[in-house]
This record gives C-alpha cells, structure tokens and sequence, in this order.
C-alpha cells in the first residue's frame, strides 16, 4: 500500500470500528489487514496501538510529529478531529488518536471480552 493509500484506510479503520456490532466485524482489503496484523481474524489493543503509529507518519504531512487541521481533512472531519484533540491545542498526536482508538475499541468491544472478532 502506498502512503497515499494510508490515509483513506485509516479513515476506514478509524472510524468504522465503533459503527460495528463485534460480532460483524468485518473490514474489507487492506484496511482489515492493517488492522489484524497477525491475521487470526482477532483485532486487540495491542494491534490498535501498532496500527495507528505505523500510518501516524502518513497522516502527518509535514514530519512535525503532530496533525493539524490542514493535514486531518484529508480523514477527519471537523468533528472528529476536535473529538480526537483532547486537550483542545489544534493538533493531534499519536497518543490522542491512541486514546481516542482505545475509547472507539471499547465501544465496539460489546461483550467486553478484549477483543474484536
């Protein structure tokens, strides 16, 4: 996958993940494979974590290690990317969008069991 196909999967992953009843867990192509690294049809925290930092440097344009707002309308719409910017300062880091990828997994973990099927 390119870096420019980046963007559009984690937009897919992101922001789909809540929308989903665990149990219809499905993400198609590339998106799902990011996601379930290890391909045993099981998404956890931990492959959560290693997929938002392995597209965080797509989304951030510039190399600053932060996403602004010119570089997040490629994926987030003003909304979210307010929701995701926790502490209100303009950009998101890697460990807002990790926080806010932790809260979208626990909502769509319905059986609470630590996973997504």
């Amino acid at each position: 996958m390119t870096l420019r196909l980046l963007p559009a999967a984690l937009a897919l992953a992101l922001l789909s993940v809540p929308a989903f009843a665990e149990d219809t867990l499905t993400m198609p192509g590339e998106a799902g494979n990011l996601l379930d690294r290890n391909g045993d049809e099981i998404i956890t925290p931990d492959e959560m974590d290693a997929f938002v930092v392995a597209v965080f440097p797509a989304l951030d344009a510039n190399g600053d290690g932060k996403v602004d707002k010119s570089e997040a309308t490629v994926v987030f719409t003003e909304v979210q990317f307010t929701q995701i910017d926790a502490n209100g300062d303009g950009v998101i880091t890697v460990e807002e969008l990790t926080e806010q990828v932790h809260a979208d997994f626990k909502t769509a973990d319905q059986d609470g069991d630590g996973v997504l099927k």
